[in-house]
């Protein structure tokens, strides 16, 4: 007679298994180094149905190195290159973010003549030059009508302009110029939580952040804590915002 279409156990489970598979994270998610079971599946069902991406583990390059001379926290422009400078002078630099990387957001970032001469220093301003909008006169306006202006080219500087580019671009070729110059890598999704003074500078609190799905029908994204080091450091940069 003809196939029952009855659902077997191993059918339902297959079925369980793509739709988890349907309702996984976004694109972009993390790969994940732990999985969680679907619910309501016997123990031989196990080996063909599981839930991808519970959570990241990132590096901790950083925390295992408590004897650096400066922490800074926050990988922005600022951050960055302070930690260009120290590095220059011989200086022990470990650089954390809570961000997972650079800006995401083209934030408009005006370099001034003094900041393309100390960019210039490690090799930036060529390829800054190519990349932003170079302005040679600043006008002053009230209403419709212009009042006054600044010739930035009567400046006695080896720029005298103003250049104009993302913030992101700026911030990306910090970063390549930190690992090829100093071999420094920015330590991302790690967040300052604590700080405290000590006898020989400061004891900081270093969080490592990573990311957990919850709900199985509409999973979101939610961040953890998933350590915290004590970092030891002679000196701490706050370069991470307004919030600093």
């Amino acid at each position: 007679g003809p196939r029952s279409r009855r659902s077997t156990p191993l059918a339902a489970a297959a079925g369980q298994a793509a739709t988890a598979r349907a309702v996984r994270l976004r694109p972009d998610a993390p790969a994940a180094t732990g999985v969680r079971f679907l619910p309501k599946l016997r123990r031989n069902q196990l080996r063909i149905s599981c839930c991808v991406i519970i959570w990241r583990r990132c590096s901790f390059n950083m925390v295992r190195e408590t004897n650096a001379e400066v922490l800074i926290a926050g990988a922005g422009p600022v951050g960055m290159t302070t930690a260009l400078l120290l590095a220059e002078q011989g200086v022990k630099v470990a650089l954390i973010d809570a961000e997972g990387g650079t800006a995401a957001q083209s934030y408009a970032c005006a370099l001034h003549p003094q900041s393309l001469e100390l960019l210039d220093r490690f090799g930036l301003s060529e390829e800054i030059l190519e990349w932003g909008q170079r302005i040679d006169t600043v006008a002053f306006y009230e209403g419709p009508s212009r009042q006054a202006e600044i010739k930035l080219a009567d400046l006695p500087a080896k720029f005298p302009f103003v250049v104009v580019l993302p913030q992101n671009a700026l911030e990306w070729l910090l970063e390549r110029t930190l690992n090829r110059l100093a071999g420094i890598k920015v330590n991302w999704r790690h967040r300052l939580s604590d700080l405290r003074s000590s006898s020989s500078g400061v004891v900081a609190n270093v969080d490592q952040l990573g990311g957990t799905s919850l709900g199985y029908i509409v999973p979101h994204w939610e961040v953890i804590v998933q350590d915290t080091t004590h970092v030891a450091a002679a000196f701490l940069v706050g370069a991470d915002g307004h919030g600093s």
